[in-house]
This record gives structure tokens, sequence and C-alpha cells, in this order.
């Protein structure tokens, strides 16, 4: 598990959107040090998990044309433990997860 964007420190998700709206390379550069992540740990073909809608529109705004982008509910919304773990369950067991070695 990892932050997509590094080192900005808002709170406000709308917010850092916008930011990033207005700094197209703010968002490049993150990009590119996720990348590096993925291949540090030889990661091939990753189904990427976006915690959260704004994590889901930067994943497939960047990768969605390289690898599969599935959303899962941030961990912070105001449900129950079993609500959030079903959805996370389902959202998971409905993606086509195939693992290539």
């Amino acid at each position: 598990m990892t932050d997509i964007i590094k080192g900005v420190e808002e709170k406000s998700s709308d917010v850092l959107m916008h930011r990033l709206r207005k700094d197209p390379c703010l968002e490049r550069k993150n990009c590119e040090i996720f990348l590096n992540e993925l291949d540090a740990v030889e990661a091939k073909n990753p189904t990427l998990v976006a915690v959260g809608s704004c994590v889901e529109t930067i994943l497939k705004r960047n990768f969605g044309g390289h690898f599969q982008v599935i959303k899962i509910p941030h961990y912070a919304n105001y449900i129950s433990k079993e609500s959030y773990r079903k959805i996370v369950f389902n959202s998971v067991s409905s993606a086509s997860l195939t693992t290539k070695v």
C-alpha cells in the first residue's frame, strides 16, 4: 500500500484534486515515482486497488490503459467494519484478477 501523491500535506481530497488540475506536472512526477515503486517490487501486470474515488481518478487517468484499476471505498468512510469488509470483498472478487509470474 502506498500513496499515489507524496509530499503534499492536504487533508481535503477536493483541494488536492484542484491543485493537481492546476499543476499537472506534480501528478506526472508522482506517477513516475509510483512506477519506480512497482519496478522495485518487480510487479508484473499489477491490478491497482484505488482507495477512494480521487485515487481512482488519478490511477485511471495515468494508468488505465496499462493496468486494471479497481476502486474500494476509503477506510475513513462512516460504515461498520463488517459492511466495509463486505464491500471490499465484493469489489475485489468482481474484478478479473489474474496472477502472472
